[in-house]
């Protein structure tokens, strides 16, 4: 069969269906809101994902636990046991939708699944990074405790900084030879204790000062911190 001959048997296979209404025809209408509504379901989705992974960076910097690996290995087994493991695969399942909507088109499709997926991720992570150090979500909860919003303010308190058990950010208040006084993020204050065999990052000769920012890593008992390390993180 030559190709005039098939072009003409498919035209009229076509036809045929379209008599016997089993191909119904459709407006542009139709195709033009279809991808309005595949696009805000895109933008949604990468939305959604953008406000996860700031969110996550976020609460790790706000409880202080982005700065834990700085004390050695045990720093990182605390960093990695307070990781928020079910707002990251929930991160995970979003951008595993956003990749199957995104192969939808040609200049996706060609490219291999492990590719498009680290594109993916990686815009996102840069993204919510940015996004995360843009006040964004600091608002949201100062304005969630003001207004004591509930769903809000337990949110934010549960995944955005929840209370660590060897994990302690706070602000200088007083300042005495081997010790200070710390004002945690409710107001409460707490004593912290140090030695010379404490790990302090930077190291400054002048020591501390009222008002900076810190993050302890110790054990507590009751208002008292024994630091095993502190990263000062500035004013």
């Amino acid at each position: 069969m030559s190709e005039e001959q098939k072009h003409s048997v498919i035209q009229e296979s076509v036809l045929e269906n379209i008599k016997k209404h089993r191909i119904s025809m459709r407006s542009r209408k139709y195709f033009f809101l279809q991808t309005a509504l595949f696009v805000v379901g895109l933008v949604i989705v990468f939305a959604a994902l953008l406000y996860l992974a700031s969110f996550i960076a976020f609460g790790l910097m706000e409880s202080g636990v982005w700065f834990v690996p700085f004390f050695g290995m045990r720093g990182w087994f605390v960093f990695f046991r307070s990781l928020p493991w079910i707002l990251i695969l929930l991160t995970l399942i979003f951008a595993l939708i956003l990749e199957i909507m995104v192969r939808r088109y040609s200049f996706s499709y060609r490219r291999p699944l492990l590719y498009s997926m680290l594109g993916i991720v990686a815009i996102v992570l840069i993204g919510g990074f940015l996004v995360s150090r843009a006040r964004f979500h600091q608002q949201i909860w100062q304005y969630g405790r003001a207004h004591q919003v509930p769903m809000v303010g337990g949110f934010y308190r549960r995944f955005g900084a929840p209370n660590m058990r060897e994990v302690h950010k706070g602000v200088i208040r007083e300042v005495a030879p081997f010790q200070f006084l710390i004002e945690g993020p409710e107001g409460e204050t707490s004593t912290v204790i140090f030695t010379a065999r404490t790990r302090v990052f930077p190291f400054r000769e002048n020591g501390f000062s009222a008002s900076d920012t810190v993050v302890i890593f110790g054990d507590r008992e009751g208002r008292v911190i024994q630091a095993f390390g502190i990263k000062n993180i500035g004013q």
